[in-house]
């Protein structure tokens, strides 16, 4: 009986040692799965990214001729008003005296962007401002651009605008014109950019994002996930990882410039490098 209980023993701790052995094997089989993407060329562009507020290419206020009490409004702010247009009417009436009531006109063509007074209240001649016309046609946004730059842009550049009104829509704009001196304390100089504004998407006293494209060129480049510490990738050669350290150029939209260490149509892991090292098996998903 004790013969047959030894053996049972003895058939158990084999069968374990050999579990073991077993993942032992299943261990040196273990590989990571990754995503790559090759490298290739593509435009990058150098762009300078900046803020700034948005200004009909017009933006009146509007005066009365003569002095006297605001009678009513004929427009409404939103309205879309044409030059000459009658905007107010001023009674302007004195004690014992008639007169018809004087005519408020809109100097230019544009959309009412205020009302500025209360009915009834008094308004003094070119000095008490009826309402604001803003031609919204073209906008204008003045910014800040920094001396280094003042060599690389010049008028009639390429412009990006964005407003959060529309944050999926960028509008295309240009460099008008700037001062010919910078700023002795910020080292700057002002710059005025203008956009076309088709359907009046963009209103004056927005909030925009301009980018300003300093310079193009054709370079490799890879997905800005790709690129570790801004130091290397990792590419995938014969189904293992293998580390590269780069240099990076520009970065452009979610893609980073590499101008060395790398060649074209290396697949580069995109996902699933933070976990790898240098020569470790991986499988592509």
């Amino acid at each position: 009986m004790r013969k047959t209980v030894t053996a049972l023993y003895m058939l158990m701790i084999l069968a374990l040692l050999q579990g073991c052995g077993d993942k032992s094997s299943d261990t040196e089989e273990l590989f990571n799965y990754v995503s790559v993407q090759k490298a290739d060329v593509m435009v990058m562009h150098n762009e300078y990214k900046t803020a700034g507020t948005v200004k009909g290419i017009e933006d009146v206020y509007v005066y009365p001729k003569t002095g006297g009490k605001l009678m009513r409004y004929e427009v409404s702010e939103g309205d879309y008003v044409r030059k000459d247009q009658t905007i107010a009417l001023i009674d302007r009436d004195i004690t014992g005296m008639k007169y018809e009531p004087a005519l408020v006109k809109s100097p230019i063509s544009g959309m009412v962007g205020e009302t500025a007074i209360d009915v009834g209240e008094t308004v003094l001649p070119g000095q008490t401002p009826v309402a604001l016309i803003s031609n919204m046609d073209q906008i204008e946004i003045l910014i800040e651009l920094p001396e280094k730059y003042i060599h690389s842009v010049s008028k009639g550049n390429s412009v990006k605008i964005m407003v959060e009104a529309y944050p999926e829509k960028e509008f295309d704009g240009s460099v008008y014109n700037f001062t010919p001196v910078a700023d002795p304390v910020t080292h700057t100089i002002t710059m005025k950019i203008i956009a076309s504004n088709p359907g009046h998407l963009m209103r004056s006293g927005m909030f925009a994002k301009v980018n300003i494209l300093i310079e193009s060129h054709e370079g490799i480049a890879v997905p800005e996930e790709a690129v570790i510490n801004n130091e290397y990738v990792y590419v995938h050669e014969e189904g293992r990882a293998v580390m590269k350290r780069i240099k990076t150029g520009f970065m452009y939209n979610t893609y980073v410039e590499v101008v060395s260490g790398l060649d074209r149509g290396e697949e580069v892991v995109v996902a699933g490098q933070k976990y790898l090292d240098d020569g470790v098996k991986i499988k592509v998903r």
